[in-house]
């Protein structure tokens, strides 16, 4: 038998000073204990902090302080320095609403709400943070602003002593991150990431030497060591902040947020339930079970190298040859043709040799890109049919990559996606190829202009979730 209560009270949060930080100081006036179950969740109010709970779990699950702000705002004008996918962040905070007032604290059966106004220093905004229980086991967390000149939005979150924090995607330097500051930006992962001189020489010759945590498939899903899951719904830019002691904070570059928390008995369990969200991969066939030989060169190279795998007695079921489209030379070096259609050059009657080579039990996996070479016929029907995103002048934004110019496909055009969909039917599977790297999802510029008229600095993350959804 489950208990719900619906309750509705007052809370004064009184802050002494506005600093320069993203969070002022608070002090609590009044004390109103309640227990609150909305559907999936405890809530509980207690003299320090607002706690909530799963039914079947005991102990802390997410726990917002009444004893300092856990909401802040700003409005911010950002600087994006751009080169090679390669992206530095700054920002100039114009005003900042630091200073929290709680007016009114809500429950129903389905969520409780929390209003009350943020202010500072030439700024000041109404808020409502609202939780509901999506199901047994998850919570949603909004925050919405009715300022609608704030543009940075700030949450903070106790922990509790010794808690460990995993996940943020593909991380190649920490696996906890406590005590450090993880950017959620897609982006070249770097050369060097920090060690020198490498970084440094990579830096200074393409602006490429990355950090501890530049990556290309970051994620904003983290984990908690007490088995709880939260997942960042915006794409916006965010950072997620663990230096702190005693609490962790998101710094999300937009005016709303919105979260999903997950809580279960085991890791396994947590990333069933976000997955069962977001989508899991397809089984993969048998054939990739094998050896995939990655090589390049020519038809004569590959046919040389994968027979003398064969006779070692290497298990080869797969070929990878990313130089199908051919290679251009630039001042970068050799490059590969970004046109998407195979090389008769150097894979002379590319069509049927996959197919013998299938039927000798070998796959031939290619690559793809969004981008296209400024020339040739794809390039020119792209143009065409104006496909490609824009500058803030409305061109084509040609971007400079490793040795020569390109154009980006806009996929927020629902006729490039098809486009370049038809593309990779006619060109790719129809001359036989069993699969390809789908690369370069990462390089969309934040002052870019879109067909959709979105922001190009929120969807920018998004650019490589569609390009992957494309393929």
């Amino acid at each position: 038998m489950r208990l719900i209560i619906s309750v509705s009270f007052i809370l004064l949060l009184a802050i002494s000073h506005c600093g320069g930080k993203p969070f002022g100081d608070i002090e609590y006036l009044s004390s109103p204990q309640k227990n609150v179950v909305p559907n999936a969740f405890y809530f509980e109010i207690t003299e320090n902090e607002l706690l909530l709970r799963p039914f079947d779990r005991p102990g802390e699950f997410l726990s917002l302080s009444l004893k300092r702000p856990f909401l802040a705002a700003a409005k911010a004008q950002s600087t994006v320095g751009y080169r090679m996918a390669s992206f530095t962040m700054n920002e100039e905070i114009i005003a900042r609403c630091n200073n929290q007032q709680i007016r009114e604290l809500k429950s129903s059966l389905n969520d409780l709400r929390l209003t009350g106004r943020l202010f500072g220093k030439n700024c000041e905004t109404n808020f409502e943070l609202t939780f509901k229980g999506d199901r047994l086991g998850t919570l949603r967390l909004e925050v919405t602003f009715n300022n609608s000149e704030i543009n940075r939005t700030y949450l903070r979150l106790n922990s509790l002593p010794g808690q460990k924090f995993l996940g943020l995607g593909e991380q190649f330097t920490y696996k906890n991150m406590k005590g450090h500051r993880v950017p959620i930006l897609t982006e070249e992962q770097g050369i060097g990431r920090g060690a020198q001189p490498i970084t440094l020489g990579a830096n200074l010759t393409a602006g490429a030497g990355g950090n501890a945590f530049t990556t290309y498939a970051p994620i904003p899903w983290v984990m908690g060591s007490n088995k709880w899951g939260l997942h960042l719904l915006n794409s916006a830019y965010a950072v997620f902040d663990f230096e702190a002691d005693n609490s962790w904070s998101i710094e999300l570059w937009d005016n709303k947020l919105q979260a999903r928390f997950y809580a279960e008995q085991d890791y396994a369990a947590l990333l069933k339930s976000f997955t069962a969200e977001t989508g899991r991969f397809s089984p993969l066939p048998d054939w990739t079970y094998g050896t995939i030989l990655g090589m390049q060169g020519g038809k004569e190279k590959v046919e040389a190298a994968l027979s003398d795998a064969l006779k070692e007695g290497n298990p080869v079921t797969a070929i990878w040859i990313q130089d199908w489209v051919g290679r251009r030379q630039t001042s970068f070096g050799s490059q590969l043709w970004w046109r998407w259609l195979p090389d008769e050059t150097s894979y002379p009657n590319f069509k049927q040799w996959t197919e013998d080579l299938r039927r000798r039990g070998i796959r031939v996996l290619g690559y793809v890109n969004p981008f296209l070479a400024t020339e040739g016929p794809l390039y020119e029907e792209a143009v065409a049919k104006n496909l490609l995103v824009k500058n803030a002048q409305g061109q084509d934004y040609v971007i400079q990559t490793a040795g020569f110019p390109a154009v980006l496909l806009d996929l927020t055009n629902p006729m490039a996606q098809r486009w370049i969909k038809d593309i990779i039917k006619r060109n790719m599977l129809g001359n036989g190829l069993s699969g390809w790297m789908a690369d370069f999802g990462e390089w969309l510029p934040f002052d870019a202009k879109l067909y959709s008229g979105e922001d190009a600095a929120l969807y920018h993350n998004r650019y490589p979730v569609d390009w992957a959804r494309l393929n």
